[in-house]
């Protein structure tokens, strides 16, 4: 069952996201203090298939070096072991 988007009704085929409330504190990045950069948590594994991919497993943290503003691009990020490179930015959280 779905929400029409721009009347709230049910049976539309997209649901309303602005109808939905949520805590805005919770919904902000994670920010590292000491540096200001972004840190994101792995979601899904990630097995690089090029060379400049970066592998990592669920619940790795990332810190985001380059990024775009939509989550369905690569971003660039480095893990906590040192290594750098390219990452579907779909498959973390902030």
């Amino acid at each position: 069952m779905s929400l029409d988007v721009t009347t709230g009704r049910k049976n539309a085929l997209y649901p309303s996201v602005s109808i939905y409330k949520s805590d805005t504190s919770k919904d902000r990045p994670a920010v590292c203090g000491a540096t200001g950069q972004l840190v994101v948590t792995a979601t899904h594994p990630f097995t690089g298939q090029q060379p400049g991919d970066l592998s990592f497993a669920p619940g790795d943290r990332i810190t985001v070096i380059t990024r775009t503003d939509t989550q369905n691009d690569w971003w660039e990020g480095q893990l906590a072991d040192g290594r750098v490179g390219i990452f579907p930015a779909n498959f973390v959280t902030f």
